[in-house]
């Protein structure tokens, strides 16, 4: 494997070191965070559905985008705009929160 494998491997294992590392910890936000503090139960859900859909995005755009260069767009793009649009809109919702105080 040349230098430019080396570094695609590499690459490959830290997005996905990234992505699964955001997964889980959105997993956790949304299924036993709020068990122990019920008062940021509404935050920690949206919190945690903006890492897993965050994740998402960089696990199909950093990996699963050069292992599988050739997959047709019309399959790729619908699903990587979807999550990224989750994570956007939660990331906003997120905002809102914060600056209200709610």
């Amino acid at each position: 494997m040349g230098s430019h494998g080396w570094r695609l491997a590499l690459g490959n294992v830290a997005a996905t070191g990234w992505a699964g590392a955001m997964q889980v910890l959105g997993l956790a936000a949304v299924f036993t965070a709020p068990s122990r503090w019920p008062i940021f139960a509404p935050h920690l859900l949206l919190a945690g559905t903006v890492l897993v859909a965050g994740g998402h995005y960089v696990f199909l755009v950093l990996v699963a985008d050069r292992v599988f260069p050739l997959a047709s767009p019309r399959v790729t793009l619908p699903v990587e705009v979807a999550a990224l649009a989750v994570f956007l809109i939660g990331m906003a919702l997120l905002l809102g929160l914060m600056v209200t105080g709610v």
